[in-house]
């Protein structure tokens, strides 16, 4: 039918650098616009979140004793659904517009001069139980001294 539902993959994507920027400035150039520095418009690219999401929330995260930060982001979308208020009558007859929105979180890490950028991305309906599984993976991750 015309209103299958259709689900975006939850999605993580990881890219790791060598850079001699400190964490405030990174953050201030790929979190906040201002500055740049090396690769910056390939992890934007990769890291859509940033670049095409609202930021929502920052907070502290610490993953196997670095700090680090984690933002959070929301994207509006607009998607056919059958009305649920609708009799029944034949399969996808009425149909609503409904708001929705995918969230996603972008985790900010650097270690000496290793930089670490993890970017979780899913639909809001399933956000918060993946979002578990996302962070259940972040706090295996060791890094070698």
């Amino acid at each position: 039918t015309m209103f299958e539902e259709e689900r975006l993959i939850p999605t993580i994507i990881i890219c790791a650098d060598t850079t001699s920027l400190s964490l405030p400035e990174i953050e201030n150039s790929l979190i906040q616009g201002k500055g740049t520095f090396r690769n910056k418009d390939e992890y934007l690219m990769k890291l859509d979140a940033i670049a095409s999401y609202e930021l929502i929330k920052t907070k502290d995260i610490a993953l196997d004793s670095i700090k680090g930060k984690i933002y959070g982001y929301k994207k509006s979308y607009l998607r056919q659904v059958i009305d649920p208020s609708a009799r029944y009558g034949p399969e996808g007859t009425t149909a609503v517009t409904k708001e929705d929105y995918f969230l996603g979180e972008v985790v900010v890490l650097k270690k000496g001069i290793n930089l670490y950028l993890i970017q979780f991305t899913d639909e809001s309906e399933y956000f918060s139980t993946d979002e578990d599984e996302f962070s259940k993976i972040l706090q295996t991750w060791k890094f070698l001294k």
